[in-house]
């Protein structure tokens, strides 16, 4: 248990309509070892019980419960967490998730010791909705040697992560306009003003939901928002002279989204909008990944041939 006077550390949750799991990730903060810390709970206009649920805790002085009068999606809301937040180290916690009780006071041991990283992430599992585990997550599996966040194809930094505010404070900050992707393209940021660190333990607890911002339906609308984070990427670490991915690793994250898209369409038998996404994927990585395009045209053609 760390000490008294150990720095304040706020805890961020950026909220919209997760009335039925807030007191569950709430009282996982409450549990853990390292006591010097604060929740910073923004409600961004739900239209459930939400606030019902955080006032459970209205009296607890290190809660602090702000909202949103009308919704402002997920990057406004999670800029004003950090707004918010007093502590020098900060972490979002997503409000249908849970920590495992040392999970602050691990990751605080680590980045303590060594003032230039910007982050340091964990394992976590990945869990059904009354948090039994489903599995342990397959991406974060440690980063590249000699690789940054943004240039490794391996490492994913999906769980619970702790920041420090100095090094935010050195990056643009988080882009209030993105409507999901918020947190990869902060610590895409946060990479590129510091080092950044693994601990190959499961500290984190993932719920995946149906109808989640990158679950179900969503996953398109995610890939799409990731996609436009990772070509604003490119460019400003071009601009800035760092390590960076190629111009076609680049065009391939687009020519991937390109064809997710042509996939969707087939399924609603819309062929003009297919063909349309498939010929678009074909300009911008011509002569890639042809047999596979001319396939989901045939696919296309079949279903509507097909439908009645």
């Amino acid at each position: 248990m760390k000490k008294h006077n150990s720095p304040l550390i706020s805890i961020l949750i950026a909220n919209y309509n997760n009335a039925e799991y807030i007191i569950d990730s709430v009282e996982s903060v409450i549990a853990q070892s390292y006591k010097n810390w604060e929740i910073i709970f923004v409600d961004d206009g739900s239209d459930d019980d939400s606030i019902k649920a955080i006032s459970n805790f209205k009296d607890n002085p290190k809660i602090k419960i702000f909202e949103n009068k009308v919704n402002k999606g997920c990057g406004f809301t999670k800029a004003r967490c950090l707004q918010e937040a007093q502590g020098d180290y900060c972490a979002f916690l997503d409000p249908d998730d849970t920590l495992e009780k040392d999970c602050i006071n691990k990751l605080y041991d680590i980045i303590n010791k060594d003032k230039d990283l910007s982050f340091v992430t964990s394992q976590h599992r990945i869990c059904d909705k009354r948090l039994n585990e489903v599995s342990i997550s397959p991406f974060n599996i440690g980063l590249d040697n000699n690789k940054t966040y943004f240039t490794s194809n391996d490492f994913h930094v999906t769980a619970f992560t702790l920041f420090s505010k100095k090094k935010y404070e050195m990056t643009s900050g988080i882009n209030i306009e993105l409507k999901r992707a918020v947190d990869q393209d902060l610590y895409y940021k946060l990479d590129e003003v510091g080092s950044i660190s693994f601990l190959n333990e499961v500290l984190y607890n993932y719920r995946k939901l149906e109808g989640g911002l990158a679950s179900g339906k969503n996953s398109l609308k995610a890939k799409y928002w990731h996609a436009l984070v990772i070509k604003d990427t490119y460019y400003r670490r071009k601009k800035n002279g760092l390590s960076n991915i190629s111009k076609d690793e680049l065009n391939k994250v687009f020519e991937d989204l390109l064809i997710w898209k042509a996939i969707d369409k087939i399924e609603e038998r819309s062929f003009c909008l297919c063909v349309f996404f498939i010929l678009k994927s074909i300009l911008v990585r011509p002569l890639h990944n042809i047999t596979y395009k001319a396939s989901l045209l045939k696919k296309l053609i079949l279903k509507t041939l097909t439908s009645k």
